[in-house]
């Protein structure tokens, strides 16, 4: 949230986020239940807190004990679709129940992420990365564009950009906010990534272009937002919120699943239309 130019941050990172927030409702004081996918994203779609819905680090399924968001709408008779980079907010793990099409992108970026032969082509090259954004928005642009179906629609789209690792987004969003070389970036990037699983050092140097990849993640996450935002008209109505934050070498941290504080809880929460 503190990385988000719609809620007072110094550089540009969401524009269009900015946007939205200015013709709808900005929320200062919102909070995910969870420090990390699973359970936020449980959450958010049953109503109902970790302890109740049951998914969490002791129990990775969100069971059918609860009625979902998706299985409410349908009743209503609502058409309920979801396309989603994250392998927590998806079929596996039973946050896609009640959706009526569903459709997963993690795999692909996972592959590419553990090929050390891809991550030094791209280096080298100056190629783009992309943390399945491109697909996604290209396969809602074509769903949308094609149905003819006359049922009001619920869309869920969940964006990876702005997840760690930060670097692996299209080269004019990585070098957004920095000037050091492909391979200083690629190289802090990996520092600050290692230490949110292994509680690695990370040295001030490396922790300051951590700063401005994840600028640029961000930058990247809200282009997609903006290309997904052009679909539609101003009359639908549009949630946008995170699952969680990230920290950045607060108190030594780096990542989420680290606490509950208020750098990994507190998200944005924008409502327009």
């Amino acid at each position: 949230l503190d990385h988000s130019s719609a809620y007072g941050y110094e550089r540009p990172t969401t524009p269009h986020l900015e946007s939205l927030a200015a013709r709808g409702q900005r929320f200062e004081r919102a909070y995910a239940v969870a420090p990390w996918s699973l359970p936020s994203h449980a959450s958010l779609f049953t109503g109902r807190m970790p302890s109740d819905h049951g998914a969490h680090n002791e129990h990775i399924r969100l069971e059918s004990s609860w009625p979902t968001l998706a299985e409410s709408l349908g009743e209503a008779g609502y058409e309920a679709v979801g396309f989603s980079a994250s392998p927590y907010a998806g079929i596996g793990p039973g946050t896609a129940r009640g959706f009526h099409r569903f459709t997963d992108y993690w795999r692909p970026f996972t592959v590419r992420q553990s090929a050390f032969g891809w991550r030094v082509w791209t280096r080298l090259t100056g190629a783009d990365r992309d943390k399945e954004g491109r697909n996604i928005v290209q396969d809602v642009r074509s769903f949308v564009e094609g149905r003819e179906s006359k049922r009001p629609m619920f869309l869920f789209v969940n964006l990876m950009e702005a997840h760690s690792p930060y670097q692996d987004v299209p080269l004019v969003n990585r070098r957004a906010f920095t000037d050091v070389s492909d391979g200083r970036l690629e190289r802090a990037g990996s520092v600050c990534h290692r230490a949110q699983s292994f509680d690695t050092p990370v040295g001030p140097e490396d922790r300051s272009i951590c700063m401005d990849l994840l600028d640029g993640a961000s930058l990247a996450a809200d282009a997609r937002l903006g290309e997904v935002l052009a679909l539609f008209n101003e009359d639908t109505l549009v949630v946008v919120t995170a699952d969680h934050g990230d920290e950045v070498g607060e108190q030594g941290r780096y990542g989420h699943n680290t606490g509950l504080r208020e750098t990994v809880l507190r998200v944005p929460l924008v409502l327009a239309g």
